[in-house]
C-alpha cells in the first residue's frame, strides 16, 4: 500500500465546531459556527491528553434524523495545534482500520492469503480478531493511540485495567504455543514510534514488556485522519519495549 492511500472515505456531512468543555467521559459541549452550544457524544473514555482545549477545533458528525440518541452529534476529530494535524477521537475506528489493513495484507507477520473473524471469544476474554493464514490462527488485539509527545505515541492516556487484562490474556496464549499479536493503531500522523506510558499506567507497561518477551508480535501502524473525515495510510512504525531495547 502506497503512502497516502485512502483506507477510509471522506464524510461530506462533517461540520466545524470548537471545544467548550467535557461533561463526564462521553459528552463534549461544542460551539457551532452560529454560536449555538450543543452536546456531542465522545466515543473515547481516555483523558485525550493535550487535545481537548477551550476553543480548540473539532469536526462533528450529525446523528441520523431517525436515531433516538440523546446527543445530535458525535465528536469525530480534534485538531492538535502544535502538530497541526487532525486526531481521531473515535477509539473503535482503530478496529475498522485494522480490518482494512488485514484485507490489504499490510502486516508482514501475517501471510496472504488470510481470513479473519472479529470479536472472537476465548475463555473469559473476547479478542478483537482471530486471523488465520498459512501458518494457522493468530489472536490479535488492537489499541487506539491518540496521544503523541515529541513524536512518541503513548498508550494508555489513563490507567486501563481492561487493557492490562487484554495483554495478560495474550501472554497466556503465547506461552501455551498460540500465535498472538498486539497492534497499536495511531490515529494521527505525527508519531515516529509507540511506547507504553509507564508514568500513567506502570501495570500496562509491565504487561507490554511481558507480552513482547513471550513472543507476541507487537506492531504499530501510523494513519492520517483528515478534516474531511477520510483516513490515509502512512506507514508502520516501531513499538519500543524493554524487550526491544535489551
Amino acid at each position: 500500500m502506497e503512502l497516502g492511500t485512502i483506507i477510509s472515505p471522506s464524510e461530506p456531512d462533517l461540520i466545524d465546531a470548537t471545544f467548550v468543555d467535557r461533561e463526564k467521559r462521553f459528552t463534549v459541549h461544542a460551539r457551532l459556527d452560529d454560536g449555538t452550544v450543543v452536546a456531542t457524544h465522545l466515543a473515547d473514555s481516555g483523558r485525550l491528553t493535550g487535545l481537548l482545549n477551550p476553543g480548540g477545533r473539532l469536526r462533528l458528525r450529525p446523528a441520523a434524523p431517525e436515531s433516538k440518541r440523546k446527543t445530535a452529534f458525535t465528536c469525530c476529530l480534534v485538531h492538535a495545534p502544535r502538530a497541526d494535524c487532525w486526531v481521531s477521537v473515535e477509539a473503535a475506528r482503530a478496529n475498522r482500520h485494522a480490518a482494512v489493513l488485514l484485507e490489504a495484507h499490510q502486516l508482514p507477520w501475517l501471510k496472504a492469503p488470510l481470513t479473519f473473524r472479529r470479536e472472537v471469544p476465548h475463555g473469559n476474554h473476547r479478542f478483537d480478531f482471530l486471523v488465520t493464514d498459512a501458518e494457522g490462527p493468530c489472536w490479535v488485539e488492537v489499541k487506539s493511540v491518540s496521544w503523541v509527545e515529541d513524536g512518541e505515541g503513548l498508550f494508555p492516556d489513563a490507567p486501563t485495567l481492561r487493557g492490562v487484562r487484554h495483554l495478560r490474556a495474550l501472554a497466556d496464549l503465547a506461552r501455551s504455543g498460540e500465535r498472538t499479536a498486539l497492534l497499536f493503531v495511531v490515529q494521527r500522523k505525527d508519531a515516529r514510534r509507540v511506547s507504553a506510558a509507564a508514568d500513567i499506567d506502570p501495570a500496562f507497561a509491565e504487561a507490554l514488556d511481558a507480552v513482547a518477551k513471550v513472543g507476541t508480535h507487537v506492531d504499530a501502524c501510523l494513519l492520517e485522519p483528515r478534516s474531511d473525515g477520510s483516513v490515509r495510510w502512512r506507514r508502520r512504525i516501531p513499538v519500543v519495549t524493554r524487550t526491544t531495547t535489551e
